[in-house]
């Protein structure tokens, strides 16, 4: 057996900043249908092309694609912090976070195009550890891209 390591150079981001995200927009939606949908729209993104989620009061709108091939789907959402905000990220990626939880919902805390996301899922109300709804064992930071108009 053969072990490589490498020590590294330069300091690495604080794991406390990173996942504190001071005045974000939350975002609640359903888990399963966001999936779904992501799977969805996420057929016509060519190669590392974002799939956009444009949440406003009551709604997610999702949208991949370019020019003649472009598919959206809307779901219901709640959104507080902000009047409308939309968010891109990778495909790929954002299905591997959604998959990764065993909730009903999932909450995103959004800063902005471009900005880091945190993702918590989001049980019933009074069933998560201490009766808060949402499940804090586990939480996914995302990078968002910034989508293009």
């Amino acid at each position: 057996m053969r072990i490589t390591a490498r020590l590294l150079d330069g300091r690495l981001p604080g794991h406390d900043k990173l996942f504190a995200l001071p005045e974000a927009a939350s975002a609640l939606t359903g888990r399963t249908p966001l999936l779904e949908a992501v799977k969805r729209v996420a057929v016509v993104a060519e190669g590392d092309s974002p799939l956009r989620l444009a949440f406003s009061a009551d709604l997610v709108r999702l949208q991949a694609g370019h020019e003649d091939d472009v598919a959206s789907q809307e779901l219901p959402a709640a959104l507080e912090g902000a009047g409308e905000m939309t968010v891109a990220f990778n495909p790929s990626y954002l299905v591997d976070a959604l998959s990764s939880f065993d909730t009903e919902g999932v909450r995103f805390q959004l800063l902005g195009p471009g900005q880091r996301a945190l993702l918590s899922g989001v049980t019933p109300a009074g069933t998560g550890p201490a009766g808060q709804g949402t499940d804090d064992c586990h939480r996914h930071l995302l990078m968002s891209v910034k989508p293009q108009l």
